[in-house]
């Protein structure tokens, strides 16, 4: 028996644990994640793309297959935070949480091309090390990034990034900004406090116009929110909605807050649509005009995007779930059910993964068993999760 103390599972695709003449070549190491950590969702043609926290997959409606991608097929980087679908320039834009950028070509069915790849945040010497890109909200042709250290505006007909605007708290250090919203002359943005020792989240709007310096702290103004801690916020029909956890959605009108649905799920979401807003809690996702879908593996909605009859949900628990006739059906492809363990075991074709050590106190959901076992194909490189 060995034990190795790791922070991740990874295997080596031609022997178990070693090939010491190919460390540097793609295709030869094999990265075994979870794929239930959902962040983000997009539909292009047949396939349903997901990004977890450290995965990458699409689901083929036409096939009911799922595909992993990585390295192999030319991306940058691993771990994707945000995933925009460009429609009408089939590409995919996959931001990291580093700050790296990707554009991913895709065919009419969706089918993964050639990848470009945008690398100005991420090798800028001067930002801030904290970069990661928390939404993206596409106005026209260009894309509004919210980041940990500011707003960036990107061209997507140039591919480049036009404007920075670093925002700062009262003590000089970055102020991240978590999302965006745009009625016809405002831009919104939801962003931490501004002194490190506040809680919640802050609403603050600028100008929307051509000649409105939105690098300019002075043209940003802060205003009050319906309580303490905004978790979203949406534009529909020239109108702001926020949500509030465990008190529902609020609208904007006329300069004040009036509360449009009680809600006192502990998690309350907003999501767009082109039919009017998605209303997603760790219980129901309610659609404009598809009505409501419930099931026990929706747990924490990160991403919702409506594709005709269907609710593709990226959970951050559960991974992907597919929305139909008022239920949910996961679809995850083969992995762990957690990306860190403390400690493996091996045995003949046997891998035993322990997520807890003796001085780890690290929780288990209800989906998460305290131990995982792989069957392991030394020369084939497969790895198969067996049932616990």
């Amino acid at each position: 028996m060995r034990r190795a103390l790791v922070r991740s599972l990874l295997i080596i695709h031609t022997s178990f644990f070693i090939s010491h003449s190919s460390f540097s070549q793609i295709g030869t190491w094999q990265s075994h994640v979870s794929y239930q950590s959902g962040q983000s969702v997009a539909v292009a043609g047949s396939k349903i793309f997901t990004a977890t926290r450290n995965g990458f997959f699409y689901y083929d409606k036409s096939t009911n297959e799922t595909v992993t991608l990585g390295k192999t097929l030319g991306l940058s980087d691993v771990g994707i935070s945000r995933l925009l679908y460009l429609a009408d320039q089939h590409r995919l834009l996959i931001a990291y949480r580093n700050g790296n950028l990707d554009f991913l070509t895709l065919s009419d069915s969706g089918e993964p091309g050639e990848v470009a790849n945008l690398n100005a945040i991420v090798s800028a010497p001067n930002l801030p090390s904290s970069r990661t890109i928390n939404h993206i909200n596409r106005i026209g042709n260009y894309a509004y990034l919210s980041t940990d250290f500011g707003l960036l505006v990107l061209d997507l007909l140039k591919d480049e990034i036009r404007d920075t605007y670093f925002s700062l708290r009262t003590d000089g250090t970055p102020l991240p900004i978590y999302q965006t919203a745009a009625t016809a002359d405002s831009l919104y943005a939801l962003t931490a406090p501004s002194s490190l020792t506040m809680t919640g989240n802050r609403l603050r709007v600028v100008r929307f116009s051509a000649t409105t310096n939105l690098a300019d702290p002075a043209n940003w103004r802060l205003i009050q929110s319906p309580a303490a801690s905004v978790s979203s916020i949406l534009t529909d029909h020239n109108r702001l909605y926020v949500s509030v956890n465990g008190q529902g959605v609020f609208e904007k009108d006329s300069g004040t807050w009036k509360l449009t649905q009680r809600i006192t799920s502990p998690i309350v979401r907003l999501f767009p649509s082109t039919t009017g807003v998605i209303l997603a809690t760790n219980q129901a996702i309610t659609l404009p005009a598809s009505g409501t879908f419930t099931g026990s593996v929706l747990a924490d909605p990160g991403e919702v995007v409506v594709d005709g009859n269907t609710v593709w949900v990226a959970d951050a628990q559960n991974g992907l779930l597919a929305g139909r006739a008022s239920t949910f059906e996961r679809i995850t492809p083969e992995g762990p059910t957690r990306d860190q363990f403390t400690s493996l075991y091996a045995y003949a074709q046997t891998l035993v993964a322990l997520p807890n050590g003796t001085q780890d106190n690290t929780s288990v959901t209800g989906r998460q068993p305290p131990a995982e076992f792989f069957r392991c194909l030394i020369n084939g490189g497969a790895v198969a999760r067996l049932p616990t």
